[in-house]
């Protein structure tokens, strides 16, 4: 007997642990009604599957046994009418029988009254430790996502889990993960997901050039408090199209109180939809223009709108940002040195300077007076519907606005930021277009015209012919280009490290 039981645990279940981490299951297993061995190919998953799968087919089995046993008694003793021994083996046959049945029924039906549980064998669901992905901005040559294979099996469809559905539960699944309340399959899938991220994806927590191998991403990602903007040539120069900002917060605390129930409503929900027509659902995950062009440097900037955001949203700030109270005035100017080395007629907002590419006359200087609350509404936090599939539910959200100007200054040679006091939180990135143009529509003018370059300051200068702004118009009498400025886009923040320029 012994013999037999260590043959029959040595084929049918050594053998799955071995291989199941190596090969995909191979053998077919019966199926007893709802009795079926699920197609988990990981050990940890499959091994208590495995179990119950046994401990039902083998109740199902003795069961059978004994009621054949039964049968047979009762044909052995009919049959030995005459042969007392005969008859005294085929009884104890029958009561063996009876008793083997009333201990198995009553066995599980006793355990079932007590608790469900109590009659399926399950291994204990081991978290795995924390994890999260680090802040930045993440290149990616393909939308990130990861297959469920828990919910999948479940719905009997695929069903994925993106890094932009992470991006907006970040918090919420960080703070479940760390307390041990988060499913630990949940724990899986997103760690799975982490793992893809930092194998496919580069990551940037400063300005710099890109490698080779993702001059032409599809994705770019933003986790935190960032900004970016991506540009075509080295050295931070050519066409780089409008800045990657994230245009909104939303407060999920305020509708989930759970991390398992908000995973589960946006993997099986999909894309996040708003029910209001004039509203779009902020994201941190953006489809990368112009994918023909490459992209061979980012400049990486903190978005500090982001930082008053939470601040409205939760109350804490989660970084510096400018006080409420307090004006930053940015001033351009047509000449060098802010004008200070020229007559007082040209230091005044009323005075007017020459323009060099047409006869006509222009302000001598342009203020921009800058204030936090200008990216915000009257009322910032308001409370929005938005769906997930055929799931509804409301947030608070705050939608936050960007701030252009058109300074249009030909030629524009100097600019001036004054913040009301040198503290962290008073800086800002100014943005700077060249004039309007006609719109390129071949590769080949996108990369030699100045539309849409930009260059990008986070303080004052006293000489743009220094810089790229330099390159933005030219004179074509002279044969020489000269510094000149269209549209800016302003915001509180800090370039992060930027390389020095070199022309």
């Amino acid at each position: 007997m012994k013999k037999l039981f260590f043959l029959i645990f040595t084929f049918s279940f050594l053998p799955c642990l071995i291989f199941a981490q190596t090969f995909p299951l191979e053998v077919t297993y019966p199926r007893f009604g709802p009795i079926v061995l699920p197609s988990f190919t990981e050990p940890d998953e499959f091994l208590p599957r495995y179990i119950d799968y046994i401990y039902q087919v083998s109740t199902i089995a003795f069961s059978i046994l004994a009621l054949f046993s039964l049968i047979l008694g009762g044909i052995l003793y009919f049959s030995s009418f005459g042969n007392v021994s005969k008859q005294i083996e085929a009884r104890e046959r029958i009561l063996s029988a009876f008793l083997g049945i009333l201990i198995l029924a009553s066995s599980f039906l006793l355990l079932r009254s007590l608790h469900r549980r109590f009659t399926r064998i399950e291994l204990a669901q081991l978290h795995i430790p924390f994890d999260e992905i680090e802040e930045g901005v993440w290149l990616c040559n393909e939308e990130m996502r990861v297959k469920d294979p828990y919910l999948s099996e479940e719905v009997k469809r695929d069903v994925y889990f993106s890094f932009e559905q992470y991006l907006y539960l970040k918090e919420l699944l960080s703070e479940d993960w760390k307390e041990q309340e988060l499913e630990p399959k949940i724990e899986k899938v997103v760690a799975s997901l982490i793992k893809t991220i930092r194998e496919k994806c580069l990551h940037f927590t400063v300005s710099g050039e890109i490698p080779a191998d993702f001059r032409y991403p599809s994705w770019l990602y933003i986790v935190g408090n960032f900004g970016a903007i991506l540009h075509t040539f080295p050295n931070f120069k050519g066409y780089c199209g409008l800045p990657y900002l994230v245009s909104g917060k939303i407060d999920f605390k305020s509708t989930y109180q759970s991390a398992n129930q908000a995973y589960r409503n946006f993997v099986l929900g999909g894309q996040l939809q708003t029910s209001d027509p004039n509203l779009v659902a902020p994201s941190f995950a953006f489809e990368v223009a112009n994918l023909t062009l490459p992209k061979s440097t980012i400049t990486l900037f903190s978005d500090f709108r982001l930082n008053y955001a939470d601040h409205l949203l939760n109350g804490q700030p989660s970084g510096p940002y400018p006080q409420e109270n307090e004006t930053t005035t940015i001033t351009f100017y047509t000449f060098r040195n802010f004008h200070e080395d020229l007559p007082s007629q040209y230091q005044q907002t009323t005075s007017t300077c020459p323009r060099l590419s047409d006869p006509f006359e222009q302000s001598c200087l342009i203020e921009i007076n800058l204030n936090i609350k200008d990216y915000f509404g009257q009322n910032p936090v308001q409370s929005h519907q938005y769906s997930l599939g055929t799931t509804t539910f409301q947030a608070r959200t705050i939608s936050i606005r960007e701030k252009w100007e058109s300074i249009d200054l030909d030629s524009c040679y100097s600019f001036q930021i004054k913040v009301p006091q040198e503290k962290e939180g008073n800086s800002w990135v100014v943005i700077l277009y060249p004039p309007f143009q006609t719109v390129p529509t071949t590769t080949e003018e996108v990369l030699t015209k100045p539309f849409f370059w930009c260059d990008i300051f986070g303080e004052s200068d006293r000489n743009l012919e220094n810089n790229y702004t330099s390159y933005f118009c030219e004179d074509k009498i002279r044969q020489k280009r000269y510094p000149c400025v269209g549209p800016v886009s302003f915001l509180p923040g800090k370039i992060l490290r930027i390389e020095e320029k070199r022309y």
